[in-house]
């Protein structure tokens, strides 16, 4: 009896051995107190605007806006086995060649690509009904996406802002 027993023990024991080593792609737990985004160094002051994704060995990227995160996909050698956006309503982590995005210069994001992800087309189609605003895009297009333009769009928009605080400022000063 003990002989049938000890290769059965042997091989549970080998089987919790190997579960233990295998890596997980659930979303990783993002702290507005110490993450940063990968691409942009901010920290992390909205969580329904973060997206994240995984490497194959399970290292997460996270990142503040989703076209921090576009910028990145684009541009990385890394391994990446799994990427998530925040569906606009739900708030949930939705795997983003699953989601459908909205895209418009209005939409206020963290650093102003005005990307907001959703679960279902229609979804999507529903809030640029309701909001008036926004082009749709599916994960596919989403990603392919010229990162360069984006880039180039959000530095001109960086700068455009900076000169309004400094319009303000001036006015402050002047009062």
């Amino acid at each position: 009896m003990k002989k049938k027993i000890i290769p059965i023990i042997l091989l549970m024991m080998i089987g919790l051995l190997a579960s233990c080593g295998e890596t997980s792609y659930d979303p990783a737990e993002i702290s507005m107190e110490s993450d940063q985004c990968h691409t942009c160094y901010m920290g992390i002051e909205d969580l329904e605007a973060a997206s994240q994704t995984l490497l194959a060995d399970g290292t997460p990227r996270i990142f503040d806006d989703i076209g921090c995160m576009l910028m990145y996909l684009q541009d990385t050698t890394d391994d990446v086995e799994v990427s998530y956006v925040v569906d606009y309503n739900s708030g949930d982590w939705n795997d983003l060649s699953n989601a459908y995005f909205v895209h418009d210069e209005s939409i206020q994001t963290p650093m102003s690509y005005g990307f907001i992800a959703f679960s279902s087309e229609q979804e999507a189609e529903e809030y640029m009904t309701a909001s008036g605003q926004g082009n749709l895009f599916t994960s596919d297009e989403i990603t392919a996406i010229d990162t360069a333009s984006l880039e180039e769009w959000y530095r001109g928009h960086s700068e455009e802002r900076h000169g309004e605080d400094e319009e303000h400022e001036d006015d402050g000063n002047d009062a």
